[in-house]
């Protein structure tokens, strides 16, 4: 009798499957060389078919015909297909094809023996309708072009194809080659609800090892991954990748592996508590979507690449969400791979829309930049509480909007004052007191700082706020008068004709005097503020050196 536990889908089958007594792949053997025509007649019967320990030789595709098989045995029941290609076309040249729902198989040995061609172990498709439940438990998997190939992609004439729904794919082992043909492990195209947990792939050549493509409600889970070889030209392989899923609902968690996890024109997706090569979000295929709703948090990694890949231009524009991550560029030497020419690598130009980084670590050094960002006019780029490491950083290109605080090592920390102030400016020459005790607007003011192109210089010397929030203002001023003098200076809201704050109240004595001081304030967007001051006396003198007389603001919140 067949125990419920070991049969993953058994509640599912048809009442005319459960009725069945089980079944020896034997009892269907009738002294053919090969065993093609024994298993044939296996699906052709359907229910659950046991596989006694032993090699069982085939040449052929082996088709399912009804809804309802259950093949199981154990690792030593190994189905061996030799060399029998029909053509060109690997997706064509498959071993098991299943085209109905209620499909599992538990505890069995399937093997593709050449390494001259390339065979699908397992395909799931049906070109018709929608099928579904289907589970692989505890099975080996040797030499296929793939295990599992499940599902068709949506073709230029077609948008959509039928589902494959419920795919579990458990504890099972794949081993492929990492030279000759390509060789991948696990992959669905337009499935729902699939599930990869607990899994071990080693090798592969040119592919995922786990992966899905337009599909959605996946999860990645426990798996283990190690051995794909790195085609350094192409650059397609990845550990686990999801692509051209545009409302993915999916996990990736609890994953140990030795190349990337790849979000790739796909959305709404959690990847946690990972171990693996690289962090990878791109765009680039003429049919993927925007990445957003995407986020990847206490992963452990030797970088982070946030990059369009691929040679078509396309509209898509990627934003993802970095916190509480270890990037550790050295740990690439562990994997048997080169250390990183940079350890995070973000590229807006067209393409680079929303990239958070929060609390993130880099603990060792790349050979370049422990960080690089090439701006663009759509690229909001926010970071708070990081550490990019000992080494170089870099940035290039103009337009988008930058908000780095906190932050260690910071990509846009260059003004001596204040590393994390995103405006900074000074006096290049006294103020002009035309008139006294009456305010008037600072004009006189030489950029230090300006990473979001927010202050104008013109006779207002406005700055213009693109985000809503609070700042803060600090400042440093060295002035003296011939006379004693009540000096006043204040930041003043433009547009709500408002006082924001008195920076200084106080009289002045003709020995010269340094005045310190911060405070914050809100800003609504598109505020601009102005410097004003006021003064009873016209002798006033500001210091010009922009170490002695500087004012810098940052973000906050």
């Amino acid at each position: 009798m067949i125990n419920d536990i070991d049969v993953m889908t058994w509640s599912d089958r048809t009442q005319e499957s459960k009725n069945k007594e089980a079944k020896s792949l034997l009892d269907f053997y009738k002294n053919e060389i090969y065993y093609d025509e024994a298993l044939q007649r296996a699906f052709d019967y359907g229910g659950a078919i046991f596989v006694p320990d032993g090699e069982y030789q085939f040449l052929k595709k082996i088709t399912t015909s009804k809804e309802g098989v259950f093949l199981y045995g154990s690792e030593n029941s190994k189905l061996i297909w030799n060399k029998y290609v029909k053509g060109n076309n690997v997706f064509e040249d498959v071993c098991v094809d299943v085209l109905h729902s209620d499909f599992s198989i538990n505890g069995i040995t399937l093997k593709y023996s050449d390494d001259e061609t390339a065979r699908i172990l397992v395909r799931i498709r049906n070109i018709e309708k929608d099928i579904s439940n289907f589970s692989f438990f505890n099975v080996n998997f040797l030499n296929g072009f793939y295990a599992v190939r499940a599902g068709f992609l949506p073709t230029q004439h077609n948008d959509t194809s039928p589902l494959i729904k419920n795919l579990i794919i458990e504890r099972c082992n794949s081993v492929g080659r990492v030279s000759g043909k390509n060789c991948g492990h696990f992959l669905t195209s337009n499935g729902y609800n699939i599930k990869y947990m607990n899994n071990r792939s080693i090798g592969g050549l040119n592919t995922s090892s786990f992966g899905a493509n337009f599909s959605s409600n996946i999860m990645i889970f426990g798996n283990i991954e190690s051995g794909v070889a790195r085609m350094t030209v192409a650059n397609v392989e990845a550990s686990a990748q999801l692509e051209d899923c545009e409302n993915a609902n999916s996990i990736i968690s609890n994953n140990i592996f030795s190349h990337d996890i790849w979000i790739s024109g796909s959305s709404g997706i959690h990847i946690s508590n990972n171990r693996c090569h690289t962090l990878r979000v791109s765009v680039g295929n003429l049919q993927g979507f925007d990445v957003k709703k995407v986020i990847f948090d206490n992963n452990y990694c030797a970088r982070i690449q946030i990059v369009k890949y691929g040679s078509y231009d396309v509209l898509e524009t990627y934003s993802a969400i970095f916190k509480n991550n270890i990037i550790d560029p050295e740990y690439a030497l562990k994997l048997n791979t080169d250390l990183p020419s940079r350890a995070i690598t973000i590229q807006g130009g067209n393409y680079g829309r929303l990239i958070e980084f929060y609390s993130n670590k880099v603990i060792s050094s790349a050979s370049l930049y422990q960080a690089s960002i090439v701006r663009g006019e759509r690229l909001i780029y926010l970071a708070n509480d990081n550490d990019f490491g000992v080494g170089n950083v870099l940035y290039s290109s103009e337009g988008g909007y930058v908000d780095e605080s906190r932050t260690s090592n910071p990509v846009f920390g260059k003004w001596d004052r204040n590393p994390n102030a995103y405006i900074g400016f000074y006096l290049n020459s006294s103020p002009n007191i035309t008139a006294i005790d009456t305010w008037l607007t600072i004009n006189n003011i030489r950029i230090g700082r300006d990473l979001n192109k927010e202050l104008a210089i013109d006779n207002t010397a406005r700055i213009k706020f693109k985000r809503k929030g609070i700042y803060k203002i600090n400042w440093i001023i060295t002035l003296n008068s011939t006379d004693d003098a009540e000096f006043k200076l204040r930041l003043f809201d433009a547009n709500k004709n408002i006082e924001i704050g008195r920076l200084i109240q106080e009289k002045i004595s003709i020995i010269s005097s340094l005045r310190v001081g911060e405070f914050n304030f809100n800003i609504d967007e598109g505020d601009e503020i102005i410097l004003q001051t006021q003064s009873n006396k016209f002798n006033l003198n500001f210091s010009t050196d922009v170490l002695l007389t500087n004012f810098s603001i940052e973000k906050l919140e």
